[in-house]
């Protein structure tokens, strides 16, 4: 058994950080308090008691801006009777976060449960992202009819904010000495922090800010390294121990025991009590004869991260029992099932397999190996991808692109498009030059495919601006309008590939005006179409003529993703966050139905069809030292996505889904050309990492915000009428909003799982979904719009 001495020098408590942000603390609070409210002490802990005045209970806190991973909030609190009436099962805790900074009384989050008699802990999601946190109302509402109550108190300890997935990040740390502690230090390696720690037994224990396990998550990562000391044990006879634990008092909730290794690890396990509140983290090295703790050894430990995840098989080579197309049979390898796949000269080369709802799952995880065959190619020329699609419906679901190809079984992920139907594999070889052909005689080897649920990391854009709204009319033409006076001026001039007046694409690389390559972009909107105006210097401008790789030559790529998406490693969803490329030498409009009329004009013969209701009009304007490109983006081109057979559905969602202060991702990206064919360089307006990325994925895009539309014509998220009870809800879910009309329902990624004309009622029906988080998008009778969140028991 392990013996754990540990006392605990300091409270367990640890804020300021990343991962906390203190909202309010009773023990530090020095500004005004409600009526009547004071500061008392129970059980030597500082609460807030506050008798209660209906819905007029509120105080100033401190401003405070929660960071971007900030998605959480937590309180303690108990509920005493007065003389409301009512009894503590007919009231509940009402805790709201409010945000008064900008445009008056915003509810930020809000915590409203049952209460009880009990100091208990609440928990709820922040539902403005960077919210800035500048009061409190408290309250207790009666469940009879939902009124304030008058005359009990309610108690409340610290309100603090947080990121639910963060444990431990010794970046938030400087460097030196860790927690008073001679045997920790915060170090910095190539770059990253971690904290080093002397080993001592299961003595190595440190205080984390406190962390509440969601009752959801079930695993745990931690990036680690182990160095051997005096310990006198070989390090492939070490285990590496990282455990979650709460400090007093002592509780576990999961640990990480694997084999040691001397450069940075990623390890992951399971926690084995969802719901407990994580204070304290303890490492150690255990020697694998005896299983004893080491002493004299050191650990460096990185980022320990919470998560959800979940599995399940996509398709499996040994239970498949479809038909098999040509070029393709079931082998063994080592005991193991695989799909050897030999690839032909053909886009088309695919396999069905049967229905698969890709529900709530974001990712796939699979096995791959390529070889040679009789394709003549070397897996450092060599891409082999592997596409999961629905038959029928361009695009793809998930893309698998690996280059240079591996010669060895490799596991690969790749994001998936959630909620979607999926029933066709898609198989190729491409050879890395010239158009990138395919290519037939390689073998493409497949193991199973599992999809996966990941909790996914957001990301802060790199690069931001507001595009404002303009009143006059803006001729499409390749020339400068007066509307784009009220525009930033917007610098492309981050080097992504290539070389721009000798400076070559590296991190952080940036060019100043010069006689090779830069533009400056500007952008206003109006209710139509989104217009944006590049002015390109370039001492060399070629037309694209009769080239079939029109990535390789003169001109303009402009990436959309109107729900703002940016995660790490998340892959750019086809169909969905929009490419758009347009060349040196062509002409607009550019539009389609179900042909290709128009889109070769973008040079970009995959771009999924839009109805000729929305063409989309530039024009291109060249000179001797450069050349300008105008267009106008119809607003429903970025709702549709290649699942929709029309354009109604994107007509309707731009209606109600443009509005002041929406947040787009979005990337320009300029292409230089010294000839046909011959690119040298790609610079843009947001990614900074010398790397060509932005068709790959959304990660590095940057984020631009409508402003300045007049009220009453654009839509908005106005009203402020919306509540929705009982918050969790089982099977049904009451919608309170006056003149109810239309309600749907979408999961936290994004995907509609219910659309409901109410009629009348004001009860919704959510005993299909799953277990988890959603938003409600209601609409009244005038088209009035308004979001809140529930949670799905």
């Amino acid at each position: 058994m392990r013996k754990l001495i540990f006392t605990l020098l300091m409270s367990l408590l640890v804020f300021g950080y990343s991962q906390a942000q203190v909202i309010f603390d009773p023990a530090t609070h020095t500004g005004e308090l409600p009526t009547g409210a004071s500061i008392v002490t129970i059980d030597g802990v500082k609460y807030l008691k506050c008798p209660l005045n209906g819905w007029e209970t509120s105080f100033a806190v401190p401003a405070v801006t929660l960071g971007a991973n900030i998605t959480k909030f937590k309180a303690t609190a108990m509920f005493k009777e007065g003389t409301s009436g009512f009894t503590l099962s007919q009231v509940l805790s009402f805790i709201k976060l409010v945000d008064n900074s900008t445009s008056g009384w915003a509810e930020a989050a809000l915590i409203k449960e049952a209460s009880t008699a009990e100091v208990s802990n609440y928990s709820s999601d922040i539902l403005i992202p960077e919210a800035t946190i500048t009061n409190v109302q408290l309250a207790g509402q009666n469940k009879v009819d939902w009124d304030g109550v008058v005359g009990d108190t309610l108690f409340v300890g610290a309100i603090i904010a947080y990121d639910p997935h963060l444990i431990f990040d010794p970046a938030m740390y400087a460097e030196g000495q860790f927690q008073g502690s001679d045997a920790m230090n915060i170090v910095t390696i190539e770059g990253e922090k971690y904290l080093k720690v002397e080993l001592a037994g299961w003595n190595s224990v440190f205080q984390v800010s406190s962390t509440i396990l969601e009752d959801d998550y079930n695993m745990f990562s931690a990036v680690a390294k182990y160095e051997v000391g005096t310990s006198g044990f070989a390090l492939d006879n070490i285990n590496t121990f990282v455990q979650l634990a709460h400090g007093d008092p002592w509780a576990t909730f999961g640990k990480i025991e694997a084999t040691s290794s001397a450069t940075f690890t990623e390890y992951s396990a399971d926690i084995t009590t969802q719901g407990g509140d994580v204070t304290a983290i303890q490492v150690a090295g255990q020697e694998k004869t005896n299983w004893t703790e080491l002493t004299g050894d050191f650990l460096y430990l990185g980022k320990v991260t919470a998560y959800k995840y979940d599995n399940t098989v996509l398709f499996d080579p040994a239970t498949f029992t479809g038909e098999l197309t040509s070029g393709m049979e079931i082998v063994d390898i080592e005991g193991t099932k695989y799909l050897k796949v030999t690839s032909e000269d053909s886009w088309t080369h695919t396999l069905a397999i049967d229905d698969y709802n890709t529900d709530i799952y974001n990712t796939v995880i699979t096995n791959i190996k390529w070889a040679a065959g009789t394709s003549g190619l070397t897996a450092e020329h060599a891409q082999t991808v592997v596409n999961i699609q629905t038959a029928g419906v361009e695009g793809n679901v998930a893309e698998i692109k690996l280059r240079p190809s591996p010669t060895d079984f490799t596991d690969v992920d790749a994001m998936i498009t959630p909620a979607t139907t999926v029933n066709t594999l898609q198989f190729f070889v491409q050879q890395d030059e010239g158009s990138w052909p395919t290519v037939a005689g390689a073998e493409i080897y497949l193991g199973k495919i599992i999809a996966s649920f990941v909790e996914l990391e957001p990301v802060t854009p790199p690069n931001t601006t507001d595009i404002v709204f303009t009143e006059l009319t803006v001729d499409v033409n390749g020339l400068y309008d007066d509307a784009y006076d009220n525009s930033t001026e917007n610098l492309i001039n981050r080097v992504a590939l290539g070389s721009v007046d000798g400076v070559a694409a590296a991190e952080g690389v940036e060019v100043d005006e010069n006689s090779d390559s830069y533009a400056y972009w500007y952008s206003v909107f109006d209710l139509d179409n989104f217009y944006i105006y590049i002015d390109v210097n370039d001492n060399d401008p070629v037309d694209l003529g009769t080239s079939e790789s029109p990535w390789n030559n003169d001109g303009v790529e402009v990436f959309i993703d109107i729900k703002d998406r940016r995660y790490v490693g998340w892959d750019r969803i086809d169909g969905q966050q929009h490419q758009f490329r347009f060349n040196v030498g062509t002409e607009g409009p550019a539009h389609g139905s179900d042909d290709d009329a128009g889109i070769t004009a973008l040079g970009m013969p995959n771009f999924f069809g839009v109805n000729d209701t929305t063409n989309i009009q530039y024009a291109i304007v060249k000179g001797s030292n450069g050349y300008a490109i105008e267009m106008a983006i119809p607003w429903a081109t970025f709702f549709r996505t290649s699942a929709q057979d029309d354009n109604k559905q994107a007509v309707a969602d731009a209606a109600t889904g443009v509005f002041n202060n929406k947040k787009i991702a979005f990337e320009v990206s300029l292409l230089d050309a010294s000839a046909v064919d011959v690119r040298k360089s790609i610079m843009n307006w947001a990614n900074n990492t010398g790397e060509d990325k932005a068709y790959e994925t959304t990660e590095f895009w940057g984020q631009v915000s409508l402003k300045g539309g007049p009220e009453g014509i654009l839509n908005k998220i106005a009203t402020r009428s919306l509540s929705v009870y009982p918050n969790p809800a089982d099977n049904y879910l009451n919608i309170a909003m006056n003149n109810l009309d239309k309600v749907e329902v979408y999961n936290i990624l994004g995907a509609q799982v219910l659309n409901t004309k109410m009629n009348h009622s004001n009860w919704l029906d959510v005993s299909s979904l799953k277990t988890g988080v959603y938003i409600v998008k209601a609409t009244d009778a005038k088209g009035k719009i308004a979001i809140a969140k529930f949670n799905k028991k």
